[in-house]
Protein backbone atom coordinates (compact mmCIF):
# COMPACT_ATOMS: atom_id res chain seq x y z
CA UNK A 1 0.00 0.00 0.00
CA UNK A 2 2.76 2.67 0.84
CA UNK A 3 4.62 1.51 -2.36
CA UNK A 4 1.53 2.83 -4.60
CA UNK A 5 1.11 5.68 -2.54
CA UNK A 6 4.55 6.82 -3.29
CA UNK A 7 4.56 5.67 -6.65
CA UNK A 8 1.23 7.15 -7.15
CA UNK A 9 -0.66 4.09 -8.80
CA UNK A 10 -4.35 4.87 -8.74
CA UNK A 11 -4.92 1.41 -9.79
CA UNK A 12 -7.13 1.38 -6.37
CA UNK A 13 -9.17 4.46 -6.23
CA UNK A 14 -10.96 3.23 -3.35
CA UNK A 15 -8.67 2.41 -0.69
CA UNK A 16 -6.94 5.98 -1.27
CA UNK A 17 -10.23 7.61 -1.36
CA UNK A 18 -10.82 6.09 1.94
CA UNK A 19 -7.41 7.04 3.24
CA UNK A 20 -7.94 9.99 2.24
CA UNK A 21 -11.05 10.08 3.88
CA UNK A 22 -9.75 8.86 7.40
CA UNK A 23 -6.93 11.64 6.92
CA UNK A 24 -9.56 14.45 6.24
CA UNK A 25 -11.11 13.50 9.64
CA UNK A 26 -7.94 14.01 11.77
CA UNK A 27 -7.69 17.49 13.83
CA UNK A 28 -4.64 18.54 15.98
CA UNK A 29 -5.57 19.77 19.13
CA UNK A 30 -2.41 21.02 21.42
CA UNK A 31 -0.42 18.93 19.31
CA UNK A 32 -2.09 15.74 19.34
CA UNK A 33 -4.01 14.07 16.46
CA UNK A 34 -7.63 13.68 17.68
CA UNK A 35 -10.16 12.16 15.94
CA UNK A 36 -13.67 13.14 17.12
CA UNK A 37 -15.81 10.45 18.65
CA UNK A 38 -18.70 10.89 15.68
CA UNK A 39 -16.40 10.77 13.07
CA UNK A 40 -14.49 7.37 14.12
CA UNK A 41 -17.96 6.29 14.68
CA UNK A 42 -18.61 6.85 11.42
CA UNK A 43 -15.72 5.55 9.87
CA UNK A 44 -16.92 2.19 11.66
CA UNK A 45 -20.35 2.33 10.07
CA UNK A 46 -22.09 2.76 13.89
CA UNK A 47 -23.68 5.54 16.12
CA UNK A 48 -21.63 7.16 18.57
CA UNK A 49 -23.66 5.72 21.40
CA UNK A 50 -22.25 2.57 20.09
CA UNK A 51 -18.79 3.21 20.22
CA UNK A 52 -19.17 4.66 23.64
CA UNK A 53 -20.47 1.52 25.03
CA UNK A 54 -17.65 -0.05 22.96
CA UNK A 55 -15.17 1.81 24.77
CA UNK A 56 -16.66 1.81 27.95
CA UNK A 57 -16.42 -1.75 27.59
CA UNK A 58 -13.03 -2.37 26.84
CA UNK A 59 -12.27 0.06 29.82
CA UNK A 60 -13.89 -2.36 32.01
CA UNK A 61 -12.09 -5.08 30.84
CA UNK A 62 -8.30 -3.72 30.16
CA UNK A 63 -9.07 -2.65 33.88
CA UNK A 64 -10.15 -5.87 34.99
CA UNK A 65 -7.38 -7.11 33.39
CA UNK A 66 -4.95 -4.74 35.03
CA UNK A 67 -6.77 -4.66 38.55
CA UNK A 68 -5.17 -8.83 38.86
CA UNK A 69 -1.28 -7.65 38.70
CA UNK A 70 -2.18 -5.31 41.77
CA UNK A 71 -3.65 -6.00 45.43
CA UNK A 72 -5.49 -2.31 45.16
CA UNK A 73 -6.94 -2.71 48.89
CA UNK A 74 -3.49 -3.21 50.63
CA UNK A 75 -2.00 0.11 48.77
CA UNK A 76 -5.38 2.16 49.25
CA UNK A 77 -5.37 1.24 52.79
CA UNK A 78 -2.36 2.23 53.77
CA UNK A 79 -2.31 4.85 56.38
CA UNK A 80 0.28 8.19 54.99
CA UNK A 81 1.83 10.04 57.74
Amino acid sequence: MIDRLKNNNMSEPNQLTAQENIFSRILILRGQNVIIDTDLATLYGVTSTKLAIFIILLCYITFSNFAGLFDFKAIFSRKYS
